[in-house]
């Protein structure tokens, strides 16, 4: 196998595992927010509703949810790279 297809595969092993790595902080970061949220407010707290309107959720609250949207875009599209040259 040459070199140059080495390094790439190299490469998109080392951004799978990132973006892998990334998908756990946020999962874990969303657990956390969701436990903090459930012990401030009651055991009827959950997770953002992310399906309000974005001029109804606080401005911490939607910076969340736009990286959580922008992972996961980034994730599908390693995804397809992966597929079409893994």
């Amino acid at each position: 196998m040459p070199q140059d297809e080495l390094d790439i595969r190299a490469g998109v092993t080392a951004a799978r595992d990132e973006a892998a790595r990334a998908i756990d902080r946020l999962d874990t970061a969303r657990r956390r927010a969701a436990r903090t949220r459930g012990d401030q407010a009651g055991p009827d707290a959950g997770a953002p509703d992310l399906d309000r309107p974005a001029r109804e959720r606080p401005a911490r609250e939607q910076e969340v949810a736009e990286a959580a949207r922008a992972l996961a875009d980034a994730a599908r599209e390693l995804t397809r790279l992966v597929r079409d040259y893994g």
